[in-house]
């Protein structure tokens, strides 16, 4: 009982500490080109089923000098698991709230100057459960050049008037907070343009604690996507590496990379 108590004093001192922002950007800068590349792999995981996405030198990227190439042709898929140990600790979370939305992006631009054939899909997950998405519509429908979202258990094509623009960067991001029934509420943007209502993703998670992007199928035009971006919300570690943390072990929780 007493160790008990021990226990439950140390995880009351360390959570206040622990409710910080996340600010993790991947602007791909840092890597080789190609697919190579140590510490990409390290950092991003191939998704089963796909090819890894190839990293470009390029003086037009988003924020040079690279980016990645969506390449004609190949089913691509990588995903970063944020709660591994490096961008949060071992088993964490990023929980939206109230106060600390979560603050989502990516840059896309299909540079062959066809939206209709080029493809991307930008997902937050927690474990397998996508939380929020977006996504052009050739990942749906060809016939048209509006962004879709994702609502927890659907592809929602935005009828607000919105297309993406050809030959130059899309900024697609998400601003998620929590719905005061259950899941989410998602409001959605590209460039300027809001979402007129908030989606709401009626998920059973808690947070996310994975990026992944990937093109479904093969792509007819090559494309870029550049700086991938998670801010805000509430770094939430889970019960036992809130322990480690309070009895010292914090390098136990952490490994380097590539």
């Amino acid at each position: 009982m007493k160790n008990l108590l021990v226990v439950l004093a140390l995880l009351a001192l360390v959570s206040p500490v622990m409710a910080v922002p996340l600010n993790y950007v991947e602007t791909w800068d840092s890597y080789g080109t190609g697919t190579g590349d140590a510490s990409y792999n390290a950092n991003w995981a191939t998704q089963a089923g796909a090819s890894r996405y190839s990293i470009m030198s390029n003086t037009s990227a988003f924020s040079p000098e690279n980016n990645l190439d969506q390449e004609v042709g190949v089913a691509l898929g990588i995903e970063n698991n944020l709660g591994d140990g490096v961008e949060m600790p071992l088993g964490a979370y990023l929980q939206p709230t109230a106060a600390n939305k979560v603050i989502a992006g990516i840059y896309w631009n299909p540079v062959d100057n066809n939206r209709q054939t080029t493809n991307f899909v930008f997902e937050l997950l927690q474990g397998s459960t996508v939380v929020a998405g977006a996504a052009n519509s050739k990942v749906i429908d060809a016939g048209n050049n509006n962004p879709y979202w994702w609502n927890g258990a659907n592809w929602i094509r935005e009828t607000g008037g919105k297309v993406f623009a050809q030959a130059s960067w899309n900024h697609i991001w998400l601003e998620i907070t929590p719905n005061s029934t259950s899941g989410f509420n998602i409001v959605a943007h590209v460039d300027a343009f809001t979402r007129a209502n908030p989606i709401w993703s009626n998920v059973a998670a808690t947070g996310i604690d994975k990026i992944r992007i990937r093109s479904v199928g093969t792509t007819d035009d090559n494309s870029w996507i550049d700086n991938v971006y998670v801010t805000g919300g509430e770094i939430v570690p889970e019960p036992s590496a809130l322990l480690i943390l309070a009895l010292g072990g914090l390098p136990l929780l952490r490994r380097r990379r590539g």
